[in-house]
């Protein structure tokens, strides 16, 4: 279990404040010298928590780049990787890159399909 991160907490509420000023540049450098400092410190958790967080601010002003971005960092770091593959290739495809989301659709269905179910294990 991820340990307790204050600064993580913090940086959430802070970015959100930001967010709903209008301030969403603001809130996503906050996040980014977050990420930055959670993974020095491997705190993968908070990572991927405040990865998502950004993604979700990237997507409400409309910055797919953005969105796309740190979706794929927190992507080497789900508890099942095939399924946010997936998930990633149809982030990719809305955002009319075909072919990048055609290669981690493969990855995901090749993943998916040699992957053994609890009831198999």
């Amino acid at each position: 279990m991820e340990e307790r991160w204050d600064r993580g907490k913090e940086i959430m509420r802070q970015s959100l404040k930001l967010a709903e000023q209008g301030k969403d540049d603001q809130a996503l450098s906050l996040l980014d010298d977050a990420i930055a400092d959670a993974s020095r410190e491997e705190r993968h958790g908070w990572v991927s928590i405040l990865c998502k967080h950004a993604a979700v601010i990237s997507r409400h002003v409309g910055d797919r780049r953005r969105e796309i971005h740190y979706n794929q960092l927190r992507l080497p770091l789900a508890d099942d990787y095939a399924f946010a593959a997936f998930n990633f290739a149809q982030l990719l495809l809305s955002d009319g890159q075909a072919a990048r989301a055609e290669e981690y659709a493969a990855e995901a269905y090749k993943l998916s399909i040699t992957k053994k179910t609890e009831a198999e294990s």
